[in-house]
């Protein structure tokens, strides 16, 4: 299952990026940017991320 998290908020150590969006693939991330930058193919399901936060160390 391939899934969309739209209007997430990333934060790294350094900063925080607002609106981007995520594509999970199964169970491993296999997307992040925004959304006019990443490939949106075959996703089954479209989450609203608004307000949500995604850490990530490698950004």
């Amino acid at each position: 299952m391939k899934t969309l998290i739209r209007n997430i908020n990333l934060i790294n150590p350094y900063e925080i990026f607002l609106g981007y969006s995520v594509v999970v693939d199964e169970d491993k991330i296999v997307d992040v940017g925004m959304e006019g930058n990443i490939k949106i193919e075959n996703i089954d399901l479209v989450i609203d991320g608004e307000g949500n936060f995604l850490a990530s160390w490698f950004c």
